[in-house]
């Protein structure tokens, strides 16, 4: 009853229905309940009124049917090699990088290592261990356990990497919860380019994109909060940087819903430096009612502390969110920046607001400090005797736009930003992009500009992009795209200008195949040209670049996927997400699962779902097409409601059920008569004769005999024959064995 969302009370009316063969005879005995079997279909239909049915808003799904799952050895890998080879310079760059998320489940409790290896010119550099920590779920609190390498909640505060433990609020296990985010990375790359994704000065994710714009959606090995460091390294070897800023913002929380954190620990410091400070970490968030959340937190640290008041405010104006912190901090006294202030403060204003008769979206964001540290700059300066960073009078304000205009005139984006630093020159930022469609042609139009006070430096962009299918099922699209770029400063002045122009698809007959050309022009001669592949496997997915100008060429190649170790063996399959599933059907090699792109069960009849939502309803659909013709599903549908971390298994039942076509003939040549009942030596009924004899039966022995009863009603005598029937001992999967058998 509740897994199919229905209300509890349901429960005793239903079991009222039961006859003493342990049927149910829901019609009548519930009342407005209707069920009917459509034989057409082979389908059971139930119509149940609507004031059974729970309101799917609300319904907290009951934690007994939270599934701890299996026990499970696991690891992750996404490895990726890069070499460019300058001719001018005579000189090759190589840069190898192999990422591992391993983990282990044992019932409730999910064991979680995590690491890479990276090699610069054969080069090893030593192994970075980022984290290794073990969870467990407290569902009478709504919460999560965490042991070991953690990050504090950067809901409110600066996020901050220690080791210890952490008690945090857990939304998922709500009806309405709120999904972790992970960030975005866009950017432009004007050559096959390598990519490195910087935390906390962690190396946490490589790899290597096409020409043009990109969009990196799947970066693991990160903290929940810490602003992202991106590097583009060309194929010539030109570097360039950019910073996704990630930090959770502040939120509404419904009337009495509340949210915490709560961690205690020392303070680690690019993964290699454990410090001595001691430290308590805890934030609150309270929805008062729906037009107020109280936010509040404190840390409380050896030589530091801190306090945080604010809370967001849903106004008839906008959406206004308010965080003030103040903190006091104490350096060593044998060190140089005793003397500095030792109090700070740091106001944070942000505002939202969404137009909908116009479609308008304006964000706005203040933050100003002076004097303030975070603890983990406090504590990165205190231990290594290190001038801090951003204790002057430091203000930034950003203003951005989001316009949706109708499906004819597309959309605009525009944003602003200023800073400013006591003593520090002050800096200028603006994007302006507009993106529309006409007919099956999409074009995009994008400038921006970076100005610094110092030196009078600015850097300008103009950007135009166009896209068109090749084909009606949109499997090859042609695109170009056109950039300028204008450097300046007091000293010097720079302009470039490239056109790319490609086709980039996947395969009609092997659509997890996609592929790319394309050609970059400057000073209208073809001065490069590069290309690029990736093969989704159910195993893994594979990709690799070229790219050649007239002084360089580069190459690339990598993969990522899983090992997963259960009981019966090992499976091969793609990344997996935080929480998986272990599908299972004895005997069911090839058949295919309808939830999942390009899975189907290995020979021994397993298969991984990479990704599962936990603490909800998830639907694994078997299609049986695939699947030996003797191999039968007692069902192709399954639920499972899995826990966070966890790999649960999701059993089919199957069974061997040899079947075969018979084409039954008397010994006078005729066929039996239409109707003729079939049985088999046991005296179990098998089926039927149809015309010309025919009669698929299933769950046959390999041989045995078979006897045909039937009326003849021109003798008005009943009238029985006997056949005998040897299956071969392999039968085929795509077709059905046919066998003629004579009936005597």
């Amino acid at each position: 009853v509740e897994k199919f969302g229905l209300k509890s009370e349901l429960k005793e009316q239903v079991l009222a229905s039961q006859s003493s063969q342990g049927c149910l005879d829901i019609n009548g005995h519930v009342k407005g309940f209707m069920a009917y079997f459509d034989a057409s279909k082979l389908r059971l239909n139930i119509e149940i009124p609507k004031i059974f049915i729970q309101n799917a808003d609300t319904d907290i799904i009951n934690p007994e049917l939270w599934d701890s799952g299996v026990n499970t050895v696991f690891a992750n890998y996404q490895f990726n090699h890069y070499q460019s080879r300058q001719d001018v310079l005579n000189r090759t760059n190589q840069s190898t990088f192999l990422g591992l998320n391993t983990g282990v489940n044992v019932g409730r409790w999910h064991f979680r290592h995590n690491g890479a290896f990276s090699w610069n010119n054969n080069q090893q550099d030593p192994y970075r261990v980022l984290s290794t920590y073990v969870k467990h779920d407290i569902p009478a609190w709504r919460s999560q356990l965490i042991f070991g390498d953690i990050s504090s909640s950067g809901q409110l505060f600066d996020s901050t990497s220690m080791r210890g433990v952490q008690i945090s609020s857990d939304d998922r296990m709500l009806p309405m919860f709120m999904r972790y985010y992970v960030p975005i990375v866009r950017g432009i790359a004007h050559s096959n380019a390598n990519v490195s994704v910087y935390q906390n000065n962690n190396l946490v994710f490589n790899t290597t994109v096409p020409a043009g714009e990109f969009e990196i959606q799947d970066i693991k090995n990160i903290s929940d909060n810490g602003d992202l460091y991106i590097v583009i390294t060309e194929a010539d070897g030109t570097r360039r940087e950019s910073v996704v800023r990630y930090n959770s913002n502040s939120q509404l929380l419904r009337p009495n819903h509340q949210r915490y954190s709560a961690t205690f620990g020392r303070v680690r410091h690019d993964n290699t430096k454990l410090y001595d400070n001691k430290t308590f970490q805890g934030t609150w968030q309270y929805g008062v009612n729906n037009y107020w959340t109280f936010n509040t937190g404190t840390i409380l640290s050896d030589d530091y502390q801190s306090a945080l008041l604010g809370g967001v405010f849903n106004t008839p104006i906008g959406l206004i969110g308010v965080n003030a912190i103040t903190a006091r901090y104490q350096f060593d006294k044998n060190f140089a920046n005793n003397q500095l202030k030792n109090t700070g403060h740091q106001i944070r204003l942000q505002y939202n607001k969404f137009f909908d008769s116009t479609k308008t979206g304006v964000n706005f964001y203040v933050q100003r400090h002076q004097n303030y540290l975070s603890l983990g700059d406090f504590a990165a300066a205190d231990n290594q005797n290190v001038s801090p960073r951003n204790l002057s009078e430091y203000t930034r304000l950003q203003l951005s736009l989001n316009q949706n205009f109708n499906d004819t005139w597309g959309s605009l984006y525009a944003l602003i930003s200023r800073s400013y630093q006591k003593n520090e020159p002050s800096a200028t930022e603006w994007q302006l992009s507009y993106h529309n469609r006409f007919k099956r042609i999409n074009y995009s139009i994008s400038a921006s500009q970076n100005k610094s006070d110092l030196s009078n430096r600015w850097d300008k962009q103009f950007m135009l992009s166009i896209s068109l299918p090749l084909d009606s099922d949109m499997k090859h699209q042609w695109y170009s795209h056109y950039a300028h770029q204008n450097r300046k400063n007091d000293l010097s002045s720079t302009k470039d200008e490239n056109i790319q122009v490609g086709v980039i698809g996947s395969l009609r007959k092997l659509s997890t195949f996609n592929y790319g050309v394309s050609a970059n022009y400057q000073d209208n001669q073809i001065n490069s040209w590069s290309a690029n592949a990736n093969y989704g496997t159910p195993f893994a997915l594979l990709n690799g670049t070229f790219s050649k100008n007239n002084q360089n060429n580069q190459f690339s190649f990598g993969a990522s996927g899983s090992v997963v170790a259960h009981r019966p063996g090992f499976i091969f399959s793609n990344t997996l997400g935080e929480t998986f599933g272990i599908v299972h059907a004895p005997e069911g090699d090839g058949a295919k699962i309808s939830t999942s792109n390009n899975l189907k069960l290995n020979r021994q009849g397993y298969a991984v779902i990479p990704y599962l939502s936990a603490y909800q309803i998830n639907n694994v659909v078997l299609d049986p097409q695939g699947l030996p013709i003797d191999v039968q599903l007692d069902s192709t549908t399954q639920q499972t409601i899995p826990r966070a971390d966890s790999s649960v298994l999701v059993q089919f039942n199957s069974r061997i059920s040899r079947t075969a076509l018979f084409n039954f003939k008397l010994s006078d040549g005729k066929a039996p008569l239409v109707g003729a009942n079939i049985f088999n030596e046991k005296h179990q009924h098998m089926g039927f004769v149809a015309q010309g004899g025919r009669a698929f039966l299933q769950d046959l022995s390999e041989s045995g005999e078979l006897t045909l009863h039937w009326y003849d009603f021109q003798t008005h005598q009943e009238r029985r024959c006997t056949a005998n029937y040897q299956l071969p001992q392999k039968l085929p999967t795509d077709s059905f064995v046919s066998i003629t058998s004579i009936c005597q």
